[in-house]
């Protein structure tokens, strides 16, 4: 067996999302963080069997040392230019929800996490500038030319097929020029290798979201939630859509110049037929035991795909050996 990589696995997963989540719909954002859940165990993917190796192992340690690096560089370049600068804290936009709920606790309180609590419409997440107030001390000249220097100026390359323009960069902004004077962490040539690799799992992907067998999976979860009480669906993504609508409207209602923040019991009342209906949903996906027959349906899916584009995922290998 190759070896397996974290990279390795988060294909696995990215190619599993529709299958075990349930929840690709086209929703606001969801409520307070996500539920702690039990690890699925990936090993055996036909798939990651075949090309695994192809992922290179994530270093944060080395990620972290990169970017302190690239910071350096960009402080240095805009102090050369005459401008202070402080680089953002990449913890900034981490998470700040202190949550540690297993499934079933999150399931209880948040549902699907698609109608919002108050609290969720009241965190102020919105990203903060650490230069903002050395910037409102520039004339707005001064502040065009930082930001200039920082990012470099807006060119326009050639059109779209469609003769729509295409704004770029120019690449002379300090940001791009201290990335671009960093070595990057994986050799260019292996990282053309993986990228072909992850079209691979992306069709893939496709084929497991759209199969036969998958389908066949939510018949008997789509009849254990019928029987529960609960409208029929098709599929276990309309389960959580069934509530985009009113979340779609309580984020318009408390959003823009016009913003009416709807009082706590509302809420409640919005949530609660989402929460009874997402604890039966657990509850059923359990009962017929989706998402390991899922699991199993999808590493067979992955085998029939391993062998009918063996010739194509050889020459992957191919040119990965001959990068090493």
């Amino acid at each position: 067996m190759r070896h397996h990589s974290l990279w390795a696995a988060a294909a696995v997963a990215t190619l599993l999302s529709v299958a075990l989540a349930g929840c690709a719909v086209n929703a606001p954002p969801k409520a307070a963080g996500t539920p702690t859940v039990e690890a699925v165990d990936f090993t055996g993917s036909p798939l990651m069997d075949y090309i695994g190796e192809l992922f290179p192992e994530y270093n944060e340690q080395a990620e972290a040392a990169r970017s302190a690096t690239v910071s350096a560089a960009v402080v240095a370049c805009m102090a050369a230019a005459g401008f202070d600068y402080i680089p953002d804290d990449p913890q900034a936009d981490l998470s700040t929800f202190s949550e540690s709920l297993d499934e079933d606790e999150w399931t209880a309180i948040h549902g699907y996490g698609m109608i919002p609590t108050l609290e969720d419409l009241t965190l102020d997440d919105e990203y903060i500038d650490p230069n903002r107030g050395y910037l409102d001390t520039l004339g707005y000249e001064r502040e065009q030319a930082y930001s200039d220097t920082l990012h470099g100026q807006w060119i326009l390359l050639a059109p779209n097929e469609d003769g729509s323009e295409q704004p770029a960069l120019d690449g002379t902004g300090c940001i791009d020029m201290a990335e671009a004077a960093t070595p990057p962490l994986e050799d260019a040539r292996v990282t053309a290798v993986v990228d072909a690799a992850w079209g691979h799992v992306d069709s893939s992907s496709e084929g497991v979201e759209s199969s036969v067998e998958m389908h066949a999976l939510e018949v008997p979860w789509s009849t254990c939630l019928v029987d529960a009480g609960f409208p029929l669906f098709a599929t276990r993504a309309d389960a959580p859509a069934s509530f985009e609508e009113q979340a779609n409207a309580v984020y318009a209602t408390a959003s823009g110049p016009d913003a009416v923040l709807p009082d706590a019991a509302t809420l409640d009342a919005l949530r609660g037929p989402e929460i009874t209906q997402a604890v039966a949903d657990l509850e059923c996906i359990r009962e017929v035991d989706f998402d390991q027959k899922a699991l199993e349906t999808t590493f067979a899916l992955e085998s029939r795909y391993v062998q009918e584009h063996k010739a194509e995922l050889d020459v992957l290998l191919a040119d990965f050996v001959a990068t090493q």
